[in-house]
């Protein structure tokens, strides 16, 4: 089983590395360029350097290559749950530092979130166990997913740079958030306390949706069918099962849309708390009896647990895969073979209180479980005499109300603290001696987060699970700049050179998506890409993932190089003149445009309304095409489409910028198109106005 390498190595080219990188967390202002060009081949260090490295590395002896890293090292983020508050907050593992807090659910709505567990893309799912409310024909239960962000700068609603702006400006090296209202920002928290309002106005996103959300990290709010929400376990394609305490309901959600799947909803009377998918793509879920549900063929049972009693917490060894869970009414920990569903053994949990909450499993088969509500959490670690078996170490103490741990990148200990309202980090490494030779663990930071908060939540809070046990991967990517409007992106090859490898059990996944504008890359869909086979993806920029996988035991894949490219552009030499009315609009427009924006004379006037105008000054980006579906007519020109953008004025003050596209589709005219978008000196959209012409015509010319 593989694992992953320190984070600081993935970012190596970051000069101010660790989390702070996480710019919509933090006060570091860094921004990062795409790559320039329309024909990139990527084969040595410095050429993968220029994307984000995750969970893969080019390490010395391995240079100039990409293959999984050794150790599993999720984001350096840990998400705690603030369940008496209603949200969630983001810790950076490295400092301390608060990032973020996000409600969990729109005003109105049910909340009091309990588990998190964060995907293989670093975004955090969040269950909210207070709702049962009424929701398209059936009590329902909700979660919320908050994406993620690298790159960027801080900055004021009008784009001015800020360290304590509540936005966050392009260019981003990597985003999973979307730009909802289309201002060229993220506008998200930046700290303990900074809640963004979701006021759901008129019941707005009561059935789901994030319309009314301010914080735009904030992507996915849905309605389940599990109510009291609490089981949440991401899948190896990166869905999300979801499941109810209050009613056993169970459903997968898309990893795309955050939308339920239909088909996979079922009920066994079984499970709701927490839970997870191990390696083999099973589902496994407490309480008691103990779910072990198979997806594939929408089976599952309940496993006896009388020997230990009401099983609450649940882990799984990223190198054995056993199932791990602790028992909230007895002293025990037990570990359970994953394929038969037979306990393997029972270990007695000494701690004050009696029984356990939650469980975490680390990198070297450590286990840690935490006192119910008390102040330990106890430490278990493989037996050097008796291999297969574990030997109770001894307990970390001076915790305040335990009930959730998680592994964070570093392979350090987190432990949520209800009763004290605060989080702690344990290094394993540190403390005294006990049993085995080992180190008992020793807490080396505590980060307060506020009255009021009763954080609770014991699930995968940091991603440890879904990238070490569910699914072991790790991605590289990179965003590519043509410096062309509508460039056609056609072809990516990799591996071909003899380092490149798949073995059996791997797989290299590479897929891509494409727009005009960086910040507009979050809203297109991914699509997958097969080596060096021509596909069609228009846009400036081109984002292109990597995701390297494998399977039980399997060996790393290499990615030795990959070249990304668009189809050659022919430069069009011409011009097109002409004007008119848009149909059903004010809009009238007049010009004479080159291809070459080099070359003049280039006119554009656009009037609209009663006294509104834009009068081109310069023009900035030209070209021309030619769409196959179009026919310019005489005289044949070779193109019939004209796409451009300049600055000018607008009611007489420069400074305006305008896009747009006109067709030529032949004599008399009225089938020509004009599609326009004008944004005055301070950004704001005053005209954006598309369809054929009422009357007038467009007419392309051969230079």
């Amino acid at each position: 089983m593989l694992f992953y390498k320190n984070w600081e190595k993935r970012l190596r080219k970051f000069s101010c590395f660790f989390v702070f990188v996480f710019l919509f967390f933090s006060n570091c202002n860094l921004t990062f360029a795409s790559v320039s060009g329309a024909n990139v081949n990527y084969t040595v260090d410095a050429d993968f350097d220029q994307g984000v490295l995750f969970n893969v590395n080019h390490d010395a002896p391995n240079s100039n290559q990409l293959q999984l890293n050794v150790t599993t090292t999720p984001f350096p983020i840990v998400n705690i749950a603030a369940s008496a508050r209603g949200t969630v907050v983001r810790i950076d593992v490295n400092t301390g530092a608060i990032l973020g807090e996000y409600l969990t659910s729109p005003d109105g709505m049910g909340r009091n979130p309990s588990r998190t567990t964060v995907d293989q893309l670093g975004n955090v799912w969040v269950a909210n166990r207070d709702e049962y409310g009424f929701s398209g024909g059936q009590n329902k239960g909700s979660v919320v997913r908050i994406w993620l962000i690298i790159g960027g700068t801080r900055a004021n609603a009008d784009g001015t740079p800020n360290p304590s702006g509540q936005y966050l400006k392009p260019p981003f090296q990597y985003s999973t958030c979307i730009d909802r209202n289309g201002d060229g920002l993220i506008k998200t928290s930046i700290g303990l306390g900074n809640i963004l309002p979701w006021t759901n106005l008129g019941g707005a996103d009561s059935d789901g949706g994030v319309s009314t959300a301010e914080d735009e990290a904030i992507i996915n709010y849905t309605r389940v069918t599990g109510t009291g929400t609490r089981t949440l376990a991401v899948d190896a394609s990166n869905d999300l099962w979801v499941g109810g305490l209050g009613d056993t309901d169970f459903e997968k959600l898309s990893g795309v849309t955050g939308l339920p799947i239909p088909g996979t909803q079922f009920n066994l009377g079984l499970g709701g708390y927490g839970g997870l998918i191990d390696g083999n793509g099973i589902l496994w879920s407490a309480p008691s009896p103990l779910l072990r549900f198979d997806p594939v063929t929408m089976t599952g049972i309940g496993l006896d647990n009388a020997a230990v009693g009401f099983t609450y917490g649940i882990g799984i060894d990223p190198n054995t895969g056993n199932i791990w869970t602790t028992d909230n009414s007895g002293p025990n920990v037990r570990e359970i073979d994953p394929l038969t569903g037979a306990t393997l053994n029972i270990y007695p949990l000494p701690v004050s209180n009696g029984w356990g909450q939650g469980i975490a499993v680390d990198s070297n088969s450590h286990v840690w479980a935490a006192e119910g509500f008390g102040d330990e959490v106890a430490h278990f670690a493989p037996d050097p005499v008796n291999p297969g078996k574990h030997i109770f170490v001894g307990s970390v103490i001076g915790l305040g109300g335990t009930t959730g741990v998680a592994v964070d990148t570093n392979g350090k200990i987190w432990a949520s603290e209800m009763n004290s309202n605060s989080a702690s980090r344990i290094n394993p490494n540190a403390g005294l001696i006990g049993a085995g030779g080992y180190n008992i663990g020793a807490i080396d930071m505590i980060v307060p987060i506020g009255d009021g908060a009763g954080p609770y939540n014991y699930s995968d809070m940091t991603g440890f699970v879904a990238i070490g046990s569910t699914s072991p991967q790790g991605f590289w990517t990179v965003v590519q700049n043509s410096g062309t409007p509508g460039t056609n992106w056609n072809k990516i090859t990799w591996n071909t050179e003899p380092q490149g490898s798949e073995p059996p059990g791997s797989s290299i996944i590479v897929e891509a998506r494409a727009s005009d504008t960086e910040i507009g890359l979050s809203s297109q869909t991914f699509v997958s890409i097969t080596n060096a086979v021509d596909f069609n993806l228009p846009g400036q920029f081109i984002e292109v993932q990597v995701t390297l996988k494998i399977a039980s035991n399997a060996s790393s894949p290499v990615l030795s190089d990959i070249r990304i490219q668009a189809k050659e552009l022919i430069q069009i030499k011409g011009r097109m003149t002409g004007g008119g009315s848009i149909a059903g609009t004010s809009v009238k427009h007049g010009f004479e445009l080159h291809c070459d924006a080099a070359q003049g004379p280039n006119n554009l006037q656009i009037n609209w309304g009663k006294s509104s105008k834009f009068h081109l000054e310069k023009l900035d980006e030209a070209s021309g095409s030619d769409d196959p579906a179009i026919s310019e007519g005489q005289p044949v020109a070779g193109f019939d489409t004209y796409k451009g953008k300049g600055t000018g004025r607008y009611n007489g003050k420069s400074g305006a910028i305008a896009e747009w596209t006109f067709t030529d589709a032949g004599e008399p005219g009225k089938n020509d198109f004009a599609k326009i978008i004008i944004k005055n000196a301070e950004g704001v959209e005053v005209l954006n106005v598309s369809g054929n012409l009422n009357n007038g015509n467009h007419q392309a010319h051969k230079e």
